[in-house]
């Protein structure tokens, strides 16, 4: 029952780290088609990542 608790909350930590880093990368998306609005540009931007 430890382990699986334990391992069950790993999860938890990753799920939520993944939803963090996206959230994040949500927001920058958005200030980066605010700033400059054309969705090509922001592709090749996110792509030469």
């Amino acid at each position: 029952m430890i382990i699986r608790n334990q391992s069950s909350d790993v999860t938890q930590t990753i799920s939520d780290g993944f939803k963090a880093m996206s959230s994040e990368i949500d927001r920058s998306l958005l200030e980066f088609t605010r700033r400059d609005g054309d969705w090509e540009k922001v592709l090749l931007h996110i792509l030469e990542e």
